[in-house]
């Protein structure tokens, strides 16, 4: 979902070249249709693309707290842990 979000904005708000914006728009279409869902955007969603993560501050319950950049900006990201001890989707 994230690439998909990540391309939907580059093809909102980049002027690329032509053969740029056919490749963005067609990978678009593709993972649309392959994944099934539709790309529905808010202004304040970013991606990880977007984001420079930073290092482990601590962990807790079922999180991982990173300290990553946005922008130049510090923040904070809860990284949810899966069974396993696998990584799961970023808050």
């Amino acid at each position: 979902m994230a690439m998909m979000v990540s391309l939907q904005r580059r093809l909102d708000h980049v002027s690329d070249g032509d053969r740029e914006q056919q490749f963005f728009s067609h990978t678009l279409r593709y993972l649309i249709t392959t994944s099934g869902h539709q790309v529905e955007m808010e202004s304040w969603m970013i991606t990880s693309y977007e984001v420079e993560f930073g290092p482990r501050i601590g962990s807790g319950g079922l999180y991982i707290f990173t300290l990553p950049c946005w922008l130049c900006i510090l923040c904070l990201i809860l990284d949810r842990l899966q069974q396993g001890g696998v990584h799961g989707h970023l808050e």
